[in-house]
């Protein structure tokens, strides 16, 4: 497996990990009868989930401009010939 897969992998486990956490912290805010007022658990939410997704997006667009990049420095390499009909 190539690397950039295995990055791939860990990326989204990782993205799938927030998106869980996010609906958990949801679920218990909603479930649990806590003293903080529900604005607070809500900016709580919202920090934690936009901390992951702006992490996870950096990677994805790392990842992304990386394949790019390669697939550019490939084409330019390649000489393409005519052929030629005998």
């Amino acid at each position: 497996m190539s690397e950039i897969n295995e990055k791939r992998i860990y990326l989204f486990g990782g993205l799938t990990g927030v998106l869980i956490l996010t609906i958990a912290i949801y679920l218990l805010a909603a479930f649990i009868n806590v003293e903080w007022n529900p604005l607070e658990w809500n900016i709580v939410v919202k920090a934690v989930s936009a901390i992951g997704w702006m992490y996870g997006s950096s990677y994805i667009m790392k990842d992304y401009i990386n394949v790019l990049k390669a697939t550019n420095k490939k084409q330019i390499c390649e000489v393409k010939t005519p052929k030629v009909k005998q």
